[in-house]
C-alpha cells in the first residue's frame, strides 16, 4: 500500500506533467506553464535542502578554538575559523565564496551555496581600516579580512566565534560598529522566517543579546513572523 501512495503522489510532480503534457501533444503554452511550474518546485526544493543542510552544519558545528591573542582577549582568526568548519560544510553540501564591491567603501558578501543549487548571502560594508599606520593597501586589506570573517559569521550562523569583541565591551559604553553588525546579522536573517531566526538569536550569547536589547529583538521577530515559518 506505501508503495502505491508513493507513485501516485509522485504523478503530480511538475516534471511528470510535462511528461504527459508531451505525450499528449499540449499546446506550447500550457507547456511553458508546466515548465514555469516546474522551476518554482525545483528552487523550492532546493531552498528546504540548504535550511536542512545550515541546520544539521549548525548542529554539527565544532566549538572555535581561539588561538589568537590580541587587545587582551583570544579570538579566532578567519583562516583558522575556515579550517576548523570546512569539513562539515563539505559533509553537508555547502561551500562558501565571497564577493567584494569597492564603489562606494568597502563591501564584501559571503555567499553560502548548496550543491543543489540554492544559495544565500551576507553582506556588510565599512571604510578602509587606517589605525595602526597602515597604508592604502593594508587599510583595505585589514577591512576586507575583517569584513570576510563577521558575514561568514553571520551567515553560517556560528556567532559564538565572535565572542571576543564581548570581552572588550564594558556596560556603560556599547561599540557602535559592533552594534551596528549585530543589528546588521538580525536583518540579514529575519527574511529566513521565524523559526531560523530563534535559531539564530539562541546562538547569540548573552552579552550580545543584551546589546541588541529586548525592544529591538521583538521588532525583528515580528519582521521574522511576517516571513512565515520555516518550511
Amino acid at each position: 500500500m506505501t508503495t502505491e501512495i508513493i507513485q501516485t503522489n509522485t504523478d503530480f510532480l511538475p516534471i511528470n506533467l510535462i511528461d504527459k503534457a508531451i505525450t499528449k501533444g499540449t499546446d506550447i503554452a500550457s507547456l511553458e506553464k508546466l515548465m514555469d511550474l516546474q522551476e518554482r518546485w525545483e528552487k523550492s526544493q532546493a531552498q528546504k535542502e540548504f535550511n536542512r543542510a545550515l541546520a544539521k552544519f549548525q548542529q554539527e558545528c565544532p566549538t572555535l578554538t581561539k588561538n589568537k591573542a590580541a587587545h587582551n582577549c583570544k579570538y579566532a582568526p578567519l583562516g583558522d575559523i575556515i579550517a576548523q568548519i570546512k569539513d562539515v560544510l563539505f559533509d553537508n553540501g555547502l561551500s562558501i565564496r565571497f564577493e567584494q564591491d569597492h564603489s562606494n567603501g568597502i563591501t564584501v558578501s559571503c555567499i553560502v551555496s548548496h550543491l543543489d543549487g540554492h544559495s544565500e548571502s551576507t553582506t556588510m560594508s565599512a571604510s578602509p581600516d587606517k589605525s595602526g599606520n597602515k597604508n592604502d593597501v593594508q587599510a583595505i586589506g585589514s577591512t576586507v579580512t575583517y569584513l570576510q570573517r563577521y558575514t561568514l559569521i553571520g551567515a553560517l550562523g556560528i556567532t559564538t566565534a565572535d565572542e571576543d569583541m564581548d570581552g572588550r565591551i564594558n556596560s556603560n559604553k556599547v561599540d557602535p560598529e559592533y552594534l551596528n553588525l549585530l543589528l546588521s546579522l538580525c536583518e540579514q536573517h529575519v527574511v529566513n522566517g521565524i523559526d531560523l531566526f530563534r535559531d539564530f538569536w539562541k546562538s547569540l550569547t548573552k552579552k550580545q543579546r543584551e546589546i541588541i536589547g529586548t525592544d529591538k529583538m521583538n521588532e525583528f521577530v515580528n519582521k521574522a513572523k511576517e516571513h512565515g515559518a520555516t518550511n
